[in-house]
């Protein structure tokens, strides 16, 4: 079973996502909530996932789109930024939200 959805918003670093006391900061609570509504368009799909997953048999693969403009994804000399390197960053807070235990029977619908 093969499920993929577009998520519209900007990547956020796992590196700006705390505070030292692993707080969340409110600019990481602002993207939490606008992945929340963006993925409540998704609702049925993550649902049916969950709902056809069976541990022992099955396994996710999942693969993240980012786009980086060129004055970010370069440095000025052309050749390629540290940042390209560094994507795991963006994609832990997105795993964080769609694979959270604490997510799976909310409804997207009263978010």
């Amino acid at each position: 079973m093969k499920r993929s959805f577009t998520i519209p918003c900007k990547p956020f670093s796992i590196n700006s996502m705390y505070t030292t006391r692993n707080v969340k900061t409110v600019a990481a609570r602002n993207w939490t909530l606008d992945i929340i509504l963006a993925l409540r368009v998704e609702q049925d799909k993550l649902s049916d996932l969950r709902n056809h997953f069976e541990p022992m048999k099955h396994y996710y693969s999942v693969d993240f789109v980012f786009f980086y403009p060129s004055e970010k994804l370069y440095t000025k000399k052309g050749d390629l930024s540290s940042k390209a390197f560094d994507i795991t960053n963006c994609e832990k807070g997105l795993l964080d939200i769609i694979c959270a235990g604490k997510y799976f029977g909310t409804d997207w619908n009263q978010v």
